[in-house]
């Protein structure tokens, strides 16, 4: 690895197309009363025309159209663009490596009420019969004109975030979602994927990120994104990070979608990663996304499992799953697991203030009881805050040891007064080595 290097341990690279082939395939299960499980069907199929009305649907509509908005590329393209954007910057003379992370969104929409999760071996994989095809073609036309709707929403955008969210985005990526469903390769587990439930944008996110990262190997190590509540995930993992010989580097968590870090399912998930020393990153911000059904059924090794209104509660999914305080119970059990507590608590995209001080506390006290706990600055682009962030930093020795640069792009894109990706890296040009690259080789298990 070159003298001069920055590691952004915190990124994304898929864009809109995978978002959108999840929210197909979640609504079309939805409809015929499948979701999220593929079991079979039960009683009349729900009326298209009442799809927008499903509790969390417009919701997961708007993330969808967001994401055209700043990220109408493929993991590709997302990729040229970071390095374009790096070079330009004041760090473009060093080396940029990348850790881009999974994202799991097919069980946004799921209440938890009923539950499959690691063992699942008689797991099948997407599919349309191609009789359905034709009521198929007529769905996404009425999940394309949902996702229109949401991105009228959004207000114009100014600079690089407009420059890549053409008008024709829209209709582009639709397109190229239509010819994935049509030619069969968003259909099914596939050849290598049995006993895993494999949802058609996860598995299309999957592989082309492997991909990618075979193609600019060194400078790419990807985390796959686990769900307890996806079937036969443990395989997943094994026939992926295989014990860090695999694709895929680490393990990326993301508990607002629904799910306590001490659900039973992730037991065997944090054994593995930490016999193998593979790196775990969890998400640990008020901000991003969040499971959008209004009662949750939460369970965890550590509680009775009960229903809870968050609406009635006045908590966010965020404010209760993110917590990092919930991971105490994991790291009790499992103390030597390598785990970042990304954004270091901070609010995130959408929330108002300054550093979460409670949780800035906990992560800090983490840091200090187990020794394998990291935190990183992804998605820190107010100036205030980050300097607030930096200053916290520069008089805790225990803080430089653990913190991790991160820029939590594609989603920072969306801060419309960042003005450009370059410009996050100008924000960071000073920045120790330790935290530009030395504490994430560390949690990478990289040299």
């Amino acid at each position: 690895m070159a003298k001069g290097t920055v590691i952004d341990v915190h990124c994304h690279l898929f864009g809109a197309k995978f978002a959108v082939m999840e929210l197909a395939a979640a609504t079309w299960a939805i409809i015929r009363k499948e979701y999220p499980y593929g079991v079979k069907p039960r009683g009349a199929f729900e009326p298209l025309k009442v799809l927008a009305r499903v509790q969390g649907v417009a919701d997961l509509a708007a993330y969808a159209a967001r994401l055209i908005t700043v990220a109408a590329g493929d993991e590709k393209s997302n990729y040229e663009f970071q390095m374009e954007s790096f070079k330009k910057s004041l760090l473009g003379k060093k080396e940029l490596i990348v850790a881009p992370l999974m994202m799991d969104v097919y069980f946004a929409l799921h209440d938890n009420k009923r539950f499959a999760g690691a063992k699942g071996s008689e797991a099948k994989g997407f599919e349309i019969d191609p009789g359905e095809m034709v009521d198929f073609n007529s769905h996404l036309d009425s999940i394309r004109r949902l996702v229109e709707r949401e991105k009228a929403k959004i207000g114009n955008l100014e600079g690089t975030a407009a420059r890549r969210g053409k008008d024709d985005a829209v209709e582009r990526i639709f397109g190229d979602v239509r010819k994935e469903f049509l030619k069969g390769s968003a259909r099914g587990s596939g050849t290598g994927y049995e006993g895993v439930q494999m949802t058609p944008g996860y598995k299309y996110q999957l592989e082309e990120l492997e991909a990618l990262a075979k193609d600019n190997e060194g400078r790419i190590y990807p985390f796959l994104a686990v769900d307890p509540r996806r079937e036969g995930f443990m395989e997943l993992v094994k026939l992926k990070v295989a014990e860090g010989k695999g694709p895929f580097k680490g393990i990326k968590l993301y508990p607002p979608l629904g799910y306590l870090p001490s659900h039973e399912s992730l037991r065997e998930l944090y054994g593995y990663c930490e016999k193998n020393g593979i790196p775990v990153t969890v998400h640990c911000s008020l901000g991003g996304m969040q499971n959008f059904r209004r009662i949750n059924r939460v369970t965890g090794w550590d509680r009775k499992a009960e229903d809870i209104d968050f609406k009635a509660m006045g908590t966010t999914k965020s404010g209760f799953y993110a917590n990092p305080l919930g991971w105490e119970t994991v790291l009790n059990e499992f103390p030597e697991l390598k785990l970042n507590l990304d954004h270091f608590g901070g609010p995130g995209r959408g929330t108002e203030g300054s550093l979460n001080k409670e949780w800035v506390d906990t992560i800090r006290r983490l840091m200090a009881k187990f020794s394998n706990v990291y935190a990183d600055i992804g998605f820190v682009s107010d100036m205030d805050r980050a300097a607030e962030t930096l200053e916290l930093i520069e008089v805790d020795s225990l803080l430089k040891e653990r913190m991790m640069f991160g820029t939590d792009y594609v989603m920072v894109m969306m801060d419309l007064d960042l003005g450009g990706l370059d410009k996050y890296f100008n924000s960071y040009y000073g920045l120790d080595s330790e935290i530009l690259s030395g504490n994430a080789k560390r949690f990478l298990g990289i040299t």
